[in-house]
């Protein structure tokens, strides 16, 4: 059905007459209708879906693989295209060599920034839908090996759902139940600066994903001072390479995790914790990030405006 919704998003998008679309992400027809409308345009790319069906292969037939298809597609016919992270730049740059791009990280909710500090518990914190990309089944594991040092650990998930939950989710949260009991407190979804204002009282948040090219969770962790454990091999330990208060670990390792959660949680205070604040401040902060956008997008204009301007030979 991309098909039909390319043209329509295309169709109105033309109508609103823009100087430049900017299409954020390659999922659906997003990529495709900045394509369509025929305007000057920029593709935002955080997820890449060839990357994600690479590490967790989906059924032949599958929704998944119909998404490939079509990002294969927009981005063999795009030019500028941004980056959220070296992680995704270096994956684009081997499949798409011809692509202009452009690094440009996330920003955050300056809201964010406001929050207080809170008093921190033995608590760790899970940010993020419960699938196997997301690593649930290894932090279950970690647990039952780090409750055996701290037998009151608490394990906070934010973003589980109720209604339609998969097959996979419905068997990871009672086996938590199973494991930690009342230790377990599921909050559901919630809208983003809620979950800032609770992670502030966890010690630390765990990010075992098999695969992530951003981590919004990782620079909101940062921001209000809480100790990010992520694994290797993800644009969240380029994250915490560059910022700091973090710890990294090996993909698909319960014991290293383990070991990482135990260390956060016997911790009296992260030193760590203010210069990695500040640092994701300057380097990811709404008004630096809005030029970086800003001056891109006067470039892809101006180059377009160039080229229709250009004589044509014949």
């Amino acid at each position: 059905m991309f098909w039909f919704d390319k043209r329509r998003l295309a169709r109105q998008v033309r109508d609103l007459k823009p100087d430049l679309v900017h299409a954020h992400g390659t999922e659906d027809a997003y990529g495709l209708a900045a394509q369509e409308s025929g305007l000057p345009y920029v593709i935002t790319v955080q997820g890449l879906i060839f990357v994600i069906n690479r590490v967790l292969k989906p059924r032949l037939l599958s929704r998944d693989r119909a998404v490939e298809i079509a990002e294969r597609i927009c981005l063999k016919r795009a030019r500028d295209v941004i980056a959220k992270s070296d992680y995704v730049a270096a994956e684009l740059k081997a499949q798409f060599p011809h692509l202009s791009l452009h690094q440009i990280p996330n920003t955050f909710d300056a809201r964010l920034l406001s929050i207080p500090p809170g008093r921190r518990g033995r608590v760790v914190a899970f940010v993020g839908t419960v699938t196997e990309r997301k690593g649930v089944h290894t932090l279950r594991a970690a647990l039952a090996l780090a409750q055996v040092t701290l037998p009151d650990i608490e394990l906070w998930v934010f973003g589980d759902t109720s209604a339609g939950a998969s097959e996979y989710e419905v068997r990871e949260k009672a086996m938590l139940r199973e494991l930690m009991g009342p230790r377990l407190v599921l909050h559901g979804i919630l809208p983003a600066l809620e979950v800032a204002k609770r992670l502030v009282q966890a010690s630390a948040l765990a990010a075992p994903s098999q695969e992530e090219m951003f981590g919004n969770q990782v620079i909101e962790s940062l921001l209000v001072g809480t100790h990010a454990i992520v694994t290797e091999g993800t644009a969240m330990a380029e994250n915490v390479r560059r910022f700091g208060n973090g710890t990294i670990v090996p993909q698909s390792d319960p014991r290293g995790l383990a070991d990482a959660i135990c260390a956060a949680l016997s911790k009296d205070s992260f030193p760590a914790a203010e210069p990695a604040r500040q640092a994701v401040i300057d380097a990811l902060g709404p008004e630096h990030v809005a030029r970086v956008h800003r001056a891109l997008y006067a470039k892809i204009v101006a180059s377009c405006a160039a080229v229709e301007s250009a004589p044509r030979n014949g």
